[in-house]
């Protein structure tokens, strides 16, 4: 049995067509169903988490745990579409080892210890249980001291001349297990290391045993700490089918759990070919710690069509990490709080900050009056158009909307809703400053930009707003769906989503008012 196209170098131009010429039939034999799932969305958005291409139902999909496809061809392309997209884009990534053994090495200031522009690591790991090793990334790459877990029979140490802290692993050689328990206990305790390359594969080892390799992995990830992360995947004839969703799921586990973002991959040159004659595939891919913010986008979903990937936003914005029992539709336009804790037409909250992009026009500003002005004391307007609408003295008006770009030092200009207006962008917390909000205070802060949230929305939840975000008790959005969007937008938008829970945020509210339109309130956890 063969497994798929798999790159033999993961950027070449090559195995990128294809890749995309299989995709392309794959889309062709699918258009019946994605038609249906577009019509679908379109009468019934709700009913979407319930389309199907296949036995598989979206509204039961754990997109933080995606299920196996049963179909090695499909597991196979999946895993190169997850492979091909690193999302950690590092200034000084370098190919380290020979062509059988060679992983891509993130040499970033902050990746290394010393900060003389060198590429030398300090202190480096390496857990084999291969009685043989190719021995090459490990003599190239500059280390200072290395630790090594592997057999006696391994012989990579002879070819080594930094300092080395030797560990040899007994129990695999006489016993035919892999000593986890050793390898965690005296790791548990060391410093960080810069890099850690885990090969977890032995000929010592049965079939059974073998398939436990990703398990183990993650194991070892419960206590090892280093900044970068290079893991040896093989997969086989016998056991590919089985196999390939574990590890696929670990890679999202590594994401979203321990956060190790995808900088590159390699493989053995045999993913394409006959397995019979080469005996296995071999992946070596390269992780690095990075945060919400360091990384470019959330790692693609599935085959990364547009379909996927807006089918897990949309997942993901559906299920609501607190259910908040006290909230009502409004005219189905405003965004939504939640009226817990006492909010029952008294105003103890303090201040509503409203960032608008609709057109308003007199009912608007009567109809925010009665939903906002009965819960808070005050509310400041964002409303960046021109017009000669005339507001209560309850309502401040500040002229003005939110530049997407986070370190903006001076306002900008773009064109308004008519052909003869003009619309002030200042900085988000300019704004936020312009308002004059006593932080801590019982506060709510909300977004109606009809589809701009998604040109500010990286600003917004950059980590240098975080704080400035966690002064507002809820955060509400009316958030605007195109029919057709760019599929890195999809996962952008959902990472910069992601980041509202980082800074300590919990989704509270899913409504759908239209095909189009959902409403999603976030709540400050410390209040949930």
């Amino acid at each position: 049995m063969d497994l798929p196209v798999k790159l033999s170098h993961l950027n070449s131009n090559f195995a990128l067509r294809v890749i995309n010429l299989i995709l392309i039939v794959i889309v062709i034999l699918e258009l019946p169903s994605l038609f249906y799932n577009a019509r679908l969305f379109e009468d019934n958005p709700e009913e979407l988490s319930q389309a199907t291409n296949s036995s598989i139902l979206w509204s039961g999909v754990d997109i933080l745990s995606p299920p196996a496809l049963n179909d090695t061809i499909l597991e196979a392309m999946r895993m190169n579409e997850f492979l091909a997209a690193p999302i950690f884009k590092c200034r000084r990534r370098i190919l380290v080892g020979s062509k059988r053994d060679r992983f891509h090495v993130c040499a970033d200031p902050n990746f290394l210890t010393s900060q003389d522009n060198s590429t030398e690591f300090q202190r480096a790991l390496l857990i084999t249980g291969r009685s043989n090793s190719v021995g090459k990334f490990e003599q190239a790459l500059n280390v200072s001291k290395w630790t090594l877990f592997l057999p006696q029979q391994n012989t990579i140490v002879e070819k080594m001349e930094k300092d080395i802290e030797l560990h040899y692993l007994i129990a695999l050689e006489e016993d035919k297990y892999f000593p986890i328990g050793k390898v965690i206990e005296e790791t548990r305790n060391e410093q960080e290391f810069e890099l850690a390359k885990l090969d977890i594969y032995s000929q010592y080892l049965d079939h059974t045993q073998l398939l436990r390799s990703p398990e183990r992995v993650e194991q070892i990830l419960a206590s090892l700490r280093t900044r970068q992360l290079l893991l040896v995947v093989e997969v086989d004839e016998k056991a590919a089918k089985e196999v390939l969703p574990v590890w696929y799921r670990l890679f999202y586990r590594l994401f979203f759990k321990w956060g190790y973002a995808l900088v590159g991959a390699e493989s053995n040159n045999a993913c394409g070919v006959d397995l019979e004659f080469f005996g296995h595939c071999e992946y070596r891919i390269s992780f690095v710690k990075a945060s919400l913010h360091e990384v470019e986008s959330a790692p693609v979903f599935g085959l990364g069509s547009p379909m996927e990937e807006k089918l897990r936003l949309l997942n993901y914005l559906h299920h609501t990490a607190e259910n908040c029992s006290d909230w009502r539709i409004t005219d189905g336009q405003l965004p939504i709080p939640c009226m817990r804790e006492g909010i029952d037409g008294s105003k103890n909250l303090h201040s509503m900050l409203y960032f608008r992009y609709r057109l308003m026009d007199e009912s608007d500003s009567r109809i925010l009056l009665e939903e906002y002005g009965n819960i808070c004391e005050r509310i400041v307007l964002f409303y960046p158009e021109s017009s000669q609408l005339r507001f209560p003295k309850s309502i401040r008006l500040i002229a003005a909307g939110i530049s997407p770009n986070v370190n903006a030092t001076r306002n900008t200009f773009v064109p308004g809703h008519n052909i003869d207006t003009f619309w002030k962008l200042r900085s988000f917390d300019e704004l936020i400053s312009a308002a004059d909000v006593k932080p801590f205070e019982r506060n709510l802060l909300a977004f109606d930009l009809d589809g701009g949230e998604w040109t500010v929305l990286e600003a917004v939840t950059s980590s240098k707003f975080c704080a400035l975000l966690r002064n507002f008790k809820q955060l509400l959005f009316r958030f605007k769906f195109w029919a057709i969007e760019e599929v890195n937008n999809y996962r952008r938008f959902y990472l910069w989503l992601l980041r509202l829970e980082e800074c300590g945020f919990a989704k509270t509210i899913s409504h759908w008012h239209n095909s189009s339109t959902l409403f999603v309130t976030y709540g400050r956890m410390t209040f949930i």
